[in-house]
């Protein structure tokens, strides 16, 4: 098996349908769902590396929990644990899902897991009773098996969609239950309103595990706190106060905050980047590990496609948001670096997947009055439905017939096209996909020689 054979046998298991995971959260009954029997059995083929694993922190949300994973990963390296890290949805290489001490697994020992992960699937289909596992599962016995074979102190792992009875719940015990910001996201799967798919991430808290959320909803803090007084589990709360939140100052590179005494700086640019290392530091505080390890910690943390500035004149900059809350924070952070870098014309690079709130999104970019919009979609990534180019720019000349909008197959050309309309004073911001910007990180930086690929 060479590293393509086994991407491509990976891919082989995309077909499973994410259906089965809505029909089973919308019965709200565990006895019902067979995720966990069909996780449990691939793991008991690979005899139980959860087992192995000493320590588990374990993450969910709608917003942030990829860059408190980062965080919180990054932190307890700097404290001297050998740290695994798991990571939903990759940003340009598959081989970022599987990292030990933030750095991605080899190609060489991808090839070897998914050969013994081929050997355990192939006993399983001879032997087990239920289906065939999806892909995700798959990705998180994966996870598992390097993690426990590498003798890791401690395993970082972010739910892959809701937490319930997402296959990362399969742990059998856990250090924290870490719970970011909820907003309305996969509600095909998890629920159309912000309490029920509270109730979902809530899913993850277990009995006697403390439980860090950073959530600022009274709504989403009820329900989390029911969850937890069921499984007799505190919460502890971490929250910038308005001071803090003043005091978060922005520049080209770096955000740097105040929290609880304490002066920070992060790479990541936002006011929601600082909420999130919040909610790193506390945990951390929590376990004892010392202001050293998460001052550098958080410093070396790097976080492609978070609000990313890849190239100067022009600003070309690389985000993922691709929910209304994220498109939110997107557009505070960039008018802050417009504090910064001055009053320069925004182009924007859109793409968006099919099946997100599109329109809200759109509307929300085009209140940064942007000179000029570019329609595209992600080429590489062929599994992910994306939304069609005409119906995106007939979105954008309904509330904004002024801008001039182009559409175009190819993301590259997109960008191309908006960097002749900015020539060398504007700004372009790719936004709307993790799947987008991901696709046109590795060849514009190529293009620019600016940065090393993490």
């Amino acid at each position: 098996m060479n590293y393509q054979n086994a991407i491509q046998l990976l891919d082989s298991f995309k077909t499973i349908n994410r259906r089965e995971y809505s029909d089973s959260a919308n019965k709200n009954n565990d006895s019902d769902n067979h995720f966990f029997k069909r996780t449990q059995f691939l793991l008991d083929i690979l005899h139980n590396p959860e087992k192995k694993i000493p320590h588990y922190l374990h993450v969910a949300g709608t917003s942030g929990k990829g860059s408190v994973c980062a965080y919180l990963s990054s932190i307890w390296q700097c404290a001297g644990r050998k740290t695994g890290l798991f990571l939903s949805p990759y940003i340009s290489d598959i081989r970022e899902r599987w990292q030990i001490n933030n750095k991605p697994i080899s190609k060489t020992e991808f090839i070897i897991l998914v050969q013994e992960i081929k050997t355990a699937l192939e006993t399983y289909i001879r032997t087990s009773p239920y289906d065939v596992p999806s892909l995700f599962e798959i990705y998180t016995v994966m996870a598992l098996h390097y993690f426990a074979r590498k003798k890791v102190d401690c395993a970082v792992l972010e739910v892959g969609m809701g937490g319930r009875i997402d296959s990362t719940n399969i742990i059998p015990r856990k250090d924290a239950a870490i719970i970011t910001d909820i907003g309305l996201d996969h509600t095909k799967h998890l629920g159309t309103t912000i309490s029920q798919i509270a109730a979902e991430k809530a899913g993850i808290i277990t009995t006697n595990a403390p439980v860090f959320t950073m959530s600022e909803s009274s709504a989403v803090l009820k329900i989390i706190k029911k969850a937890a007084d069921h499984k007799k589990a505190i919460v502890i709360h971490s929250h910038l106060s308005s001071a803090e939140k003043k005091s978060i100052s922005i520049s080209e590179i770096s955000t740097n905050f105040t929290y609880r005494g304490n002066n920070y700086e992060i790479k990541a640019l936002g006011m929601h980047q600082a909420r999130n290392a919040a909610l790193a530091i506390t945990v951390a505080k929590h376990f004892g590990i010392n202001q050293t390890a998460i001052k550098t910690g958080l410093k070396k943390t790097v976080q492609p496609i978070r609000f990313e500035i890849i190239q100067n004149n022009p600003h070309i900059i690389l985000d993922g948001a691709h929910n209304p809350q994220k498109i939110s924070a997107t557009i505070e952070t960039i008018k802050k670096l417009r504090l910064v870098l001055g009053d320069k014309p925004i182009h924007l690079v859109m793409g968006f997947s099919g099946d997100k709130k599109t329109n809200i999104m759109i509307k929300k970019l085009l209140t940064l009055k942007p000179t000029s919009v570019a329609c595209t979609k992600n080429i590489t990534n062929v599994f992910r439905k994306t939304l069609n180019l005409d119906a995106m720019q007939k979105i954008v000349k309904k509330y904004s017939p002024e801008i001039k909008t182009e559409i175009f197959l190819d993301p590259i050309e997109a960008v191309a096209w908006s960097k002749k309309q900015a020539e060398t004073k504007g700004i372009i911001l790719v936004t709307g996909s993790i799947y987008l910007s991901g696709e046109l990180r590795p060849t514009l930086i190529k293009n620019n020689n600016t940065k090393k690929i993490a």
